[in-house]
């Protein structure tokens, strides 16, 4: 007897083998997407941090405050949020004037904010005195800034730590 056509069950037996073989790796895509964006995240939040301490350090020592948590939004471009617009822009020095001063706004840099605005990243303060106690005037700030975002649902905290001695 001659065979010509495929019967139910071998469809049935190869469409099972592909199921099983597509599921686990449409598992895989969608586990490898939420770390590549959480570490995309992390990265962010640590670069931001970083721009914030680096602006802390060319700041007047007396200059650097608290920012209590909940936080201060990265988002927030408005003429109020004074050490937001401080801390980020970009300058260009055109001796003492402020004309040499391009802020960092949502129509300069759409990207940024709208990264900050979906993740809701948003950034927190704290500044202590570290200074010796045998020098007098001599003071040290130790400054911890919290970056923190929600992600997934889920609200994430990125921690750093820089002590800042007078210029």
């Amino acid at each position: 007897m001659s065979k010509k056509g495929v019967s139910l069950t071998e469809i049935l037996i190869a469409l099972a083998v592909g199921i099983a073989i597509l599921i686990p790796t449409t598992a895989m895509f969608s586990t490898s997407s939420k770390m590549l964006e959480k570490s995309s995240n992390l990265t962010f939040a640590s670069g931001l941090a970083r721009y914030i301490i680096q602006g802390m350090m060319s700041a007047p020592l007396m200059s650097i405050v608290d920012v209590p948590i909940p936080g201060i939004s990265c988002c927030d471009d408005s003429d109020d949020n004074v050490y937001f617009r401080n801390l980020f822009n970009l300058k260009r020095d055109v001796g003492n004037s402020k004309e040499g001063r391009v802020y960092n706004t949502l129509e300069g840099n759409p990207k940024f904010f709208s990264r900050c605005a979906k993740y809701d990243f948003r950034y927190s303060i704290s500044v202590g005195e570290a200074s010796p106690n045998d020098v007098p005037g001599d003071i040290v700030k130790s400054v911890s800034v919290l970056i923190t975002w929600k992600e997934f649902g889920v609200d994430k905290v990125y921690k750093a730590h820089v002590y800042i001695v007078p210029r």
